[in-house]
């Protein structure tokens, strides 16, 4: 059987601080493979890609507090 994609993503280590946390790591691993897949670059791209696709990823992800800032992106790399 082939894992799925937060199945094989599920073992990285989560850098957030918990009273810090409004974002989830596999949030955010999601919308970075997604812009990546679709031709983005950069932390811009990836909140830019996030805010224009927002219902879309919500299917998946929940994004419960919206798309993360770039800076925050940046953050967890």
């Amino acid at each position: 059987m082939i894992p799925s994609f937060f199945e094989h993503f599920s073992v990285l280590p989560d850098p957030w601080i918990d009273r810090c946390r409004q974002h989830a790591l596999l949030d955010i691993v999601f919308l970075s493979v997604c812009t990546v897949l679709s031709g983005g670059h950069g932390w811009e791209a990836i909140e830019e890609f996030g805010e224009a696709k927002l219902d879309w990823l919500r299917r998946y992800v929940p994004l419960a507090h919206g798309i993360p800032r770039h800076d925050t992106l940046a953050r967890v790399s």
